[in-house]
């Protein structure tokens, strides 16, 4: 078992100032499309590929342009599609056609605003789960103790028959991985949508 780094009072702005990079990094990215596109065409840019479903035309593409791809490729952002589904980015539950349906595994990118909890226990859970803290603070309650998450990274894992509930201690986002993918979750007078 390897040591955990300390927690430093900078933790949460280095974070934040790796995300300003990455955004600053994508932006010249699509920069440096546009230029690409620009001087040659974007018809130029595109080859010709064979893959398992036959041949067909690949063209470069905006880094975070979201959407289904032809070629069974979806490219999203976890922030903006996990809006749109109460937080579940992947899982039974899209549609078949969609590369995000699968029947093994459910993901979740949970947004949490302070104080936000889970208003029922899951009882008689069917699944595996693993809940990954990637900023805040989020407490996890089993049967039999309080799990504080605190740290980024910090996670969780409860097997099938442990029931659950959760508390954002603090605004919190955290990711969710479950299996398999079973109907009959959802908090009832939720929709999925």
């Amino acid at each position: 078992m390897h040591a955990r780094e300390p927690y430093t009072p900078g933790g949460p702005q280095l974070l934040i100032d790796r995300s300003l990079k990455n955004l600053a990094d994508l932006d010249a990215s699509r920069e440096a499309f546009d230029r690409r596109t620009e001087d040659t065409g974007p018809e130029d840019s595109c080859r010709r590929v064979t893959g398992p479903c036959g041949p067909s035309t690949t063209c470069p593409r905006d880094p975070l342009e979201s959407g289904l791809v032809n070629d069974g490729v979806y490219v999203g952002n976890a922030g903006q599609d996990a809006a749109l589904d109460r937080g579940w980015l992947l899982g039974h539950f899209k549609d078949a056609g969609d590369p995000r349906h699968s029947e093994a595994v459910e993901i979740k990118w949970g947004v949490h605003p302070r104080g936000d909890e889970r208003p029922q226990w899951v009882k008689g859970e069917e699944r595996t789960a693993l809940l990954v803290l990637i900023s805040g603070r989020f407490r996890v309650e089993l049967p039999d103790r309080s799990v504080l998450l605190e740290q980024q990274g910090d996670y969780v894992v409860w097997g099938r028959g442990v029931d659950h509930s959760w508390f954002a201690k603090e605004e919190s986002v955290v990711l969710t991985v479950r299996w398999p993918s079973v109907p009959g979750y959802a908090v009832p007078g939720k929709s999925r949508a």
